[in-house]
């Protein structure tokens, strides 16, 4: 039983070692000290209370970007391409038909803001179009995105992370 505690202790503690966010109700409580026994305790808390309402709704000294993945995941290309990878077979569909989850996702992917998401979605379908007349990839799929958001006035100013890949 003894071990199966220390079990999960160290596993509650190993954000400690990586560096967590340092928010919500356990650092308010043990004051974000230094030293593994507090981390563990601040760490501990937040998991049982309210360390992903913090982050979420920005309180108890949590922030972030307003988007739904905390620590920015896509902003390179590297990451870009595997978003289009793993989900390439919904997309392509997604992509066709100018709508769907996936589509938003790849809208965030490459750094547009929601406001953009409509025009996004139309400027999607019109790449689909030209480029369905041949064996799509990943790779071609994402290329083809990012050189029509650079063609785009509008989307170009928009998303961010739009570098040819």
């Amino acid at each position: 039983m003894k071990y199966l505690f220390l079990i999960l202790i160290l596993l509650v503690s190993l954000e400690s070692f990586a560096g967590g966010n340092r928010c919500g109700l356990g650092s308010k409580i043990f004051g974000g000290k230094k030293g593994i026994t507090s981390q563990t305790f601040e760490n501990s808390t937040n998991r049982v209370s309210s360390g992903g309402a913090s982050i979420s709704y920005g309180t108890s000294g949590c922030k972030h970007d307003g988007n739904l993945f905390i620590d920015g995941f896509g902003m390179n290309g590297t990451e870009q391409l595997e978003y289009v990878d793993s989900n390439f077979e919904e997309l392509i569909i997604q992509v066709a038909k100018g709508q769907g989850e996936y589509l938003d996702g790849l809208a965030y992917v490459v750094g547009c803001p929601q406001t953009a998401y409509s025009s996004f979605r139309s400027m999607a379908r019109k790449t689909y179009q030209s480029i369905s007349n041949q064996e799509v990839t990943p790779v071609i799929l994402l290329n083809e995105t990012k050189r029509e958001l650079r063609r785009d006035p509008v989307l170009k100013q928009s998303c961010q992370n739009i570098v040819a890949g």
